[in-house]
């Protein structure tokens, strides 16, 4: 057989098992496990994998063009922490699945060959509805794209990062992002101050239900207070909104914050805590 047709024999198997972004299965081949600079994560092993690589790839005719896809391990938790959910933190992701919960970490990645898909079944009840899929491929993007905020601010809202990770925590489970529009992107000395504007973004059937909206103005009030009594911090305007009152322009100018690097003990930060 030429190589171009055992090509299109093993593509034309992958799509008829029905392999897309957001098909799982419980092990991987030929992977001997997470690399021993992760661990084993929250709750030992994976409980399966979920495949991230988009499905214009997954189904690519050429198999030298595309030779692999990559993979994430997926975890079981007792409980999503609403400084995870909906992305708000860069390295890991809590998702709801109805009863259930799950971790993921960017960290706990692996590429297979693509054409061991083909001899592969994907698992049905692990697998990612289309809209879940989208999130966790978005999530994981968004490791190479995300704000930047000064050091200098950086550090005097860290004074304050506990707190703050505290509220998401407890409060923050309906939050998609808390996004940030500053005075200055410049390091400011000593004596002068960031001026903030805060704005929590929900998503629009969660904005809608009055009781989710209360509990997010409540953390907004109290987020407000965290904010302004960080030193060289203080608060301009503050709000809660639908998703889809957030434009394009907007984004031209909110950063969104990104929590994971308020959580450090100031022993184990990292020389710098830009992301």
């Amino acid at each position: 057989m030429a190589e171009g047709e055992h090509h299109a024999v093993v593509v034309e198997e992958i799509r008829r098992k029905g392999w897309r972004q957001g098909s799982a299965v419980s092990t991987l081949p030929d992977v001997k496990g997470i690399p021993t600079t992760f661990g084993t994560g929250p709750g030992g092993s994976p409980r399966g994998w979920i495949l991230i690589s988009h499905d214009c790839d997954i189904v690519h005719h050429d198999l030298d063009n595309e030779p692999s896809v990559e993979f994430i391990a997926m975890w079981p938790i007792a409980s999503a922490d609403g400084n995870f959910l909906h992305g708000k933190n860069p390295r890991r992701l809590h998702m709801k699945r109805e009863a259930s919960a799950f971790e993921f970490r960017v960290a706990a990645m692996e590429r297979i060959p693509r054409a061991s898909l083909a001899k592969m079944i994907p698992l049905t009840e692990l697998g990612l509805s289309k809209a879940e899929a989208d999130g966790l491929a978005n999530w994981v993007a968004r490791r190479y794209v995300r704000s930047a905020f000064p050091d200098t601010f950086n550090n005097r809202l860290k004074t304050c990062g506990k707190d703050i990770h505290k509220l998401f925590g407890s409060g923050g489970t309906d939050i998609a992002a808390a996004y940030l529009l500053l005075s200055t992107s410049e390091e400011l000395p000593e004596g002068e101050e960031y001026e903030v504007d805060l704005v929590l973004a929900m998503r629009e059937d969660d904005f809608n239900d009055t009781e989710k909206r209360g509990t997010a103005n409540e953390l907004l009030g109290k987020l407000t207070k965290l904010f302004g009594g960080c030193p060289g911090i203080s608060m301009g305007e503050a709000d809660v909104r639908s998703e889809g009152e957030i434009t394009l322009s907007h984004l031209r100018h909110l950063k969104r914050l990104d929590l994971d690097h308020l959580s450090y003990d100031e022993a184990a930060a990292p020389p710098s805590p830009r992301p």
